[in-house]
């Protein structure tokens, strides 16, 4: 992945999401990147961030926290997702809806994102 001082980007945040959210890149080094918003800065791993157009969200109600249907094999100890379900459907678990659409892809749609304000006032 590129990433470039100023950019906005999506912080996974491996502390059970704690800090999870959108946040700009300050600083990149062979390790590391400085990323921050208005509420907190952290130095992370480049595989702890995902590019907003890589992220999807709700479009009813713009949350973050939906799930699609997947295929795993049911005979492995561990569930190894082999096959996502093509049926263009996902849940919302802050709406607690089933959508029988696509979700709407955050980079396209940022200004619609839930609580974007919160990360760039």
């Amino acid at each position: 992945m590129i990433f470039q001082i100023g950019q906005q980007i999506y912080w996974d945040d491996p502390d059970d999401g704690a800090a999870s959210g959108i946040y700009t890149i300050q600083s990149i080094n062979e390790d590391d990147i400085l990323i921050s918003n208005k509420y907190s800065e952290a130095e992370v791993p480049t595989h702890e961030l995902i590019h907003l157009d890589d992220l999807y969200m709700c479009h009813e109600c713009g949350s973050l926290d939906i799930e699609e249907k997947m295929w795993c094999s049911i005979n492995r100890k561990t569930n190894v997702i082999t096959d996502a379900v093509d049926d263009d459907c996902y849940f919302c678990n802050t709406c607690n809806e089933i959508y029988h659409k696509y979700p709407l892809n955050v980079g396209a749609n940022i200004n619609k994102l839930k609580d974007y304000e919160q990360y760039n006032d």
